[in-house]
């Protein structure tokens, strides 16, 4: 469903009411599917449905989206599927912001090179 919400689908979907974003499902399938060839020895399973609803809320609130920076938390074995959805967001956003640092410094020094 287009939007921040997830609550209420089946109502919408019972009333027809509901607007897909083609565009953002694509990079968000993107994400999951490079987290996955980077890691296959994750876990925890990165197509659960609370890691997919955290991933389309961090998209959502941060209108940030490196692939590279997923990925890499990927290879260091960082990802974890937490109990409720708030808590996966939470430690989504600290986790992406640490190694968004580490990714982008990287990035930096192959650039000058």
């Amino acid at each position: 469903m287009d939007g921040r919400r997830y609550t209420g689908v089946q109502n919408y979907l019972k009333k027809k009411e509901y607007i897909i974003n083609s565009d953002i499902a694509s990079e968000i399938v993107n994400v999951l599917s490079e987290m996955v060839i980077s890691n296959d020895d994750n876990e925890s399973s990165i197509f659960a449905v609370r890691m997919v609803r955290a991933i389309k809320l961090f998209y959502y609130d941060n209108k940030k989206f490196d692939v590279d920076v997923f990925k890499e938390m990927s290879k260091q074995k960082m990802l974890k599927v937490y109990g409720s959805e708030s808590e996966q967001l939470d430690y989504l956003t600290k986790l992406y912001n640490r190694f968004q640092t580490i990714v982008n410094k990287r990035k930096r020094s192959k650039a000058l090179k």
